[in-house]
Parts: C-alpha cells; sequence; structure tokens
C-alpha cells in the first residue's frame, strides 16, 4: 500500500488527517493510523461537480486527472468534501462537454463523516463487520485495515460500483469478501457459527425509507 503514498501525496494525507484530529472526527490513535494508511485518491479517479449552465440549468460536470490534472485531482481527493462518483443512469441527460443533468446514486463520503460513523462503530480485534454500501471502497478500505480483510464483508445493490471497488481494493492488496446484495434482505454469507449473529457490527453508507427487519 505505501507505494501508492508517493511524495506528493503524503502531505495532503497527513494534512488530511490532522484535520480530522482537531476538528474532533478522529478521537482514537487506532483509527488515526488508518486514516494515515489508506490513499482516498485510489478510491475517487472521476468525481462530478455541481454547477449552473449558461441555460441556467443544474447540471454535473465530470472531473478527473486528465481534465483536472494531478494536482488538482489531488486537492479534491484529500479535502474533506463529499465527491459525487456515479449518477442515475434513468434520470441523467448530456447537457454540454462531460456534462450531465440527473440524480447523484454514489459517492465518496466527506472524511470527517466516515471517521465519525467508524469511531462510533466501536470495532474490536477480531469484530466481523458487514459493510452495507460498497460504494467507492473507501470505506472498506479502512475497515480492512483496520480488522483485516478476512473479517470485513462488504455489498452493494449495484454490480459496476462492486466491481470497480473490487479492482480498486486489490491494487492495494485489500481483498475483502464483497458482493452484490440488497441489504433489505439478511446476508446472503452468513458467517457466524449456529446460534450466533454473523456479525458483530453492521455499518451503512446508503439510504433506507426505514430500517428494514433483515
Amino acid at each position: 500500500m505505501n507505494a501508492t503514498l508517493t511524495e506528493d501525496v503524503r502531505p495532503r494525507l497527513a494534512a488530511l488527517v490532522t484535520a480530522l484530529e482537531e476538528g474532533g472526527a478522529l478521537r482514537s490513535p487506532e483509527w488515526a493510523r488508518v486514516f494515515a494508511a489508506v490513499p482516498r485518491h485510489v478510491f475517487v479517479p472521476r468525481w462530478y461537480e455541481q454547477e449552473t449552465t449558461d441555460n441556467g440549468v443544474t447540471a454535473w460536470r465530470l472531473r478527473d486527472a486528465c481534465d483536472q490534472g494531478r494536482d488538482a485531482w489531488f486537492s479534491a481527493a484529500y479535502s474533506d468534501r463529499t465527491l459525487v462518483t456515479a449518477l442515475d443512469p434513468a434520470t441523467a441527460e448530456p447537457v454540454g462537454d462531460r456534462t450531465w443533468t440527473g440524480l447523484p446514486t454514489s459517492s465518496g463520503t466527506a472524511p470527517h463523516l466516515v471517521a465519525g460513523m467508524l469511531e462510533e462503530l466501536d470495532v474490536r480485534d477480531g469484530h466481523r463487520v458487514w459493510d452495507i454500501g460498497t460504494g467507492t471502497g473507501y470505506l472498506t478500505a479502512l475497515l480492512c485495515t483496520r480488522l483485516g480483510s478476512r473479517l470485513v464483508h462488504s455489498s452493494d445493490i449495484a454490480p459496476a460500483l462492486s466491481e470497480a471497488a473490487r479492482t480498486r481494493l486489490a491494487s492495494l492488496g485489500i481483498t475483502p469478501h464483497l458482493s452484490v446484495h440488497d441489504a433489505r434482505y439478511a446476508h446472503s454469507e452468513h458467517p457466524g457459527r449456529p446460534g450466533r449473529p454473523g456479525f458483530d457490527r453492521v455499518i451503512a453508507t446508503c439510504s433506507v425509507r426505514s430500517v428494514p427487519d433483515a
């Protein structure tokens, strides 16, 4: 994993971790160490920024390293903000060069929110975790770095997102249990022993109208 922490990445990642600590999102040395080890830019190679077109239409412009340059890409990746990474194909319509209307369906959640959720998760060594909503794979990578890949199960309802996350995670040597699954139903790979719960912790970064019985 350290091979991705190049000299132009290290100071940005260190600054992000410091900001999360000073802001109170990162409260434990264990999670601070994990955040300092996982390069966020690997998980957001492209993103969408909201803008208003000349016609007054609110739209999303695709950004990536080729469009913005490496420095701008890293600045976005190591900022403490949510980066939209996917649009709903059913609502997305082109309105200009690399620009679409539509509803966001996936994002790289702002690091301070991710850190706060992980701190509240209260995981311990040996805990088995179900990560609902693989998305970019960033939160999954953080969990795997903290607990080890074999203890992390991550699922997403979108096959394309799951496969892209698998590739990014594998590039860092991270190999959790990934599945395409609708989390409104019980996990299809129940890892627990008979009479015991399958997971010690569950963390979800997806939206639901109500908490499912499963």
